[in-house]
């Protein structure tokens, strides 16, 4: 019997070709792995969102465009937008390292072809914008100045707002059969004489013919944009990025798979740090999970999720069992329905079909009652499980909300209150002039009915002579930012009233303006200076001197006629001092008289004598209090009786 005996050296050699295997085996495993790791599954996501925002965007665009074309929005929001997508374009240049080889080349040549397709559709926006903008401003001056050209030139009124109504039709109804009406009117105005003088007529022209040059451009421009096949490009760029990701994703699996084949020859050596992994893992797991279940159970905002077909509670935290008047989840997981917590069934139906039709519903204000019937506001955030099984939402008790709401509403009536107590006209104006809300409590004082006034310009309602006076106050409170009052008066039912105006700037734009009727004070002050008068005539018509003088012997009226012979006449004034005008004696004799007529109420009379003009006059004075610090004063000639 032979036996076969191995040698050392054999067995040596056994053993370096295991140690070898084994090294191949891991090497080899490692490799797979690398495979299969080649996709980047954040990366991946990340370029298929920018994908979707790009396709949002370039959406939002072209309805911006159109938008734009009716002066809806501004060539501001059209240039975010396109920073916007230069900004995704620019990230989406930057291809994920999956693709490689002949694929990477088709990726790169599908997104050269989607990337020409956009820069045509940047251009032309870019184009439509400037052109849009200086449309824009025609349009916008263009109404103005005819308006002004109108009210200067009355013999051009009519042939001017002829042009103004066709030009904004034509803005709005492009024909070439108006364009050349247009052109003709144009022709027209140019050669007429005041043309060649008025700077204001050549502009409003001008802007007529940028008008006509613009807005077929205009269309043009977005009919080209819509033409471009932008969406068949991106669909193009993103199908070919599906089938090269799918072909990688493919790969990908197979040395996953063959990874795990491999694994399984060597799961000796390496089970005992698989396990340690996943051991710990499994702990962090928990550890995450119970963090989640913490900020589930102490949210602020109450959170649930119950079942489709009947409302069951499948799970709650304790804001939202609180909400419902329950003190524990678990009196409401599995036992209630949602459906009998709200207090109006309309609420939970509306609810429901917008779920069925958007497969959410935002910010939903939603009327709940607790298990004891009390009643509480909520607003709801609703959504349909990625199975489409469950709804899951927030609940954020809004009751608080509802009370200030109340609050504002009660303030608002009783402002509302206040002011239908008032009588004064009040009127909202923008700088045009034009009235964007009139509202009065007195009809008597408009110069027109409301409803011949509201989105009507003061050029049209208010008379001529004072269309001036309304727009330079509109300027200056815009334009000052400030309050503006003035007086002025209309003729309203064949009778003249008086207004006292104030203007408030509302915003840069417009302005509040507040109209009193003071055409009964405006009466008692024309009254009052008719008074007055007839006193003066009455007083002048007295031969003596009569004078009112302060307590300091200041003279505050001087009144006499011109048969009143008077020392020192081109002296005695108002403002000046008996002591200017008298001798001394005199002078100091009067004072005194002052003095004891407001001490003691009683009349004061002397007499004295002055030379005046070369002659010599014997006067009487009489002294009277005829206020708490001024006296009247009275000077009669008695010479003929001395």
């Amino acid at each position: 019997l032979n036996t076969r005996v191995r040698s050392p050296g054999f067995q040596q050699f056994s053993k370096s070709v295991s140690y070898i295997a084994l090294a191949a085996g891991i090497f080899t495993c490692l490799f797979f792995l690398g495979k299969a790791e080649t996709i980047n599954l954040g990366q991946h996501n990340g370029y298929l969102t920018r994908l979707r925002q790009i396709k949002e965007l370039e959406a939002k665009l072209t309805q911006d465009v159109l938008l734009a074309k009716d002066g809806m929005r501004t060539s501001d929001q059209i240039t975010t937008d396109l920073a916007e997508i230069r900004q995704l374009k620019s990230q989406l240049g930057r291809l994920p390292n999956f693709a490689n080889g002949q694929k990477h080349q088709e990726l790169i040549q599908a997104f050269k072809d989607y990337q020409q397709t956009w820069q045509q559709q940047e251009q032309s926006a870019e184009y439509f914008n400037d052109h849009n903008q200086i449309l824009r401003f025609a349009l916008e001056k263009f109404p103005e100045n005819i308006s002004t050209l109108a009210a200067t030139n009355p013999a051009l009124a009519n042939q001017l707002n002829t042009l103004k109504q066709d030009i904004l039709l034509f803005n709005v109804q492009p024909n070439g059969r108006l364009e050349t009406k247009i052109q003709q009117q144009l022709q027209v105005l140019e050669n007429s004489p005041v043309a060649r003088t008025n700077t204001n007529l050549k502009t409003a022209i001008a802007q007529a013919q940028t008008i006509l040059e613009k807005r077929p451009i205009i269309d043009n421009l977005i009919t080209a944009l819509i033409a471009l096949p932008l969406q068949k490009k991106s669909q193009i760029f993103t199908q070919t990025y599906d089938d090269i990701y799918q072909e990688a994703f493919e790969a990908s699996d197979r040395y996953r798979k063959a990874f795990y084949l491999l694994s399984t020859l060597i799961l000796t050596a390496v089970a005992t740090s698989i396990i340690l992994q996943l051991r710990s893992s499994a702990k962090n797991i928990r550890i995450s999970e119970a963090k989640f279940r913490n900020l589930f159970e102490n949210s602020q905002v109450g959170i649930f999720r119950t079942r489709w077909h009947d409302g069951l509670i499948v799970d709650a935290n304790q804001r939202f069992t609180n909400m419902l008047g329950h003190s524990h989840p678990e009196d409401l997981i599995g036992k209630e329905q949602s459906i009998h917590y709200y207090a109006e069934p309309t609420h939970r139906e509306n609810l429901i079909q917008k779920i069925q039709q958007d497969g959410k519903a935002n910010n939903c204000e939603v009327l709940f009652h607790t298990q004891y019937g009390t009643v509480f506001w909520g607003l709801i955030s609703a959504w349909l499980s990625p199975d489409g099984d469950y709804i899951e939402g927030t609940v954020t008790d809004i009751g608080e909300l509802k009370q200030t709401e109340a609050a504002l509403q009660s303030s608002e009536a009783e402002l509302r209150s206040l002011f239908a107590a008032m009588t004064d006209v009040i009127i909202i104006y923008n700088r045009e002039g034009r009235c964007l809300k009139l509202v009065t409590t007195n009809p008597d004082g408009l110069i027109k009915p409301s409803e011949e006034q509201v989105n009507r310009t003061i050029y049209d309602t208010i008379p001529a002579n004072r269309i001036k006076l309304y727009q330079d106050s509109i300027n200056q409170a815009l334009d000052t930012a400030s309050v503006v009052k003035i007086e002025y008066s209309l003729h309203i039912a064949s009778q003249e009233r008086w207004f006292s105006t104030s203007i408030s700037p509302l915003s840069t734009e417009t302005v509040l303006w507040v109209a009193r009727d003071i055409t009964n004070l405006k009466l008692a002050e024309k009254a009052l200076r008719q008074s007055e008068a007839t006193n003066r005539a009455l007083l002048s018509a007295i031969p003596d001197l009569l004078m009112r003088i302060r307590r300091d012997g200041t003279y505050l009226d001087v009144m006499h006629n011109e048969r009143v012979k008077v020392l020192n006449s081109n002296d005695l004034l108002v403002g000046t001092n008996v002591f200017e005008t008298l001798p001394l004696e005199q002078a100091q004799q009067r004072l005194n008289s002052v003095h004891r007529a407001l001490e003691t109420g009683e009349l004061q009379v002397y007499e004295q004598r002055l030379t005046i003009d070369g002659e010599l006059l014997d006067e009487e004075v009489r002294v009277i209090a005829s206020e708490e610090d001024a006296a009247l004063v009275m000077v009669r000639d008695i010479t003929a009786r001395k």
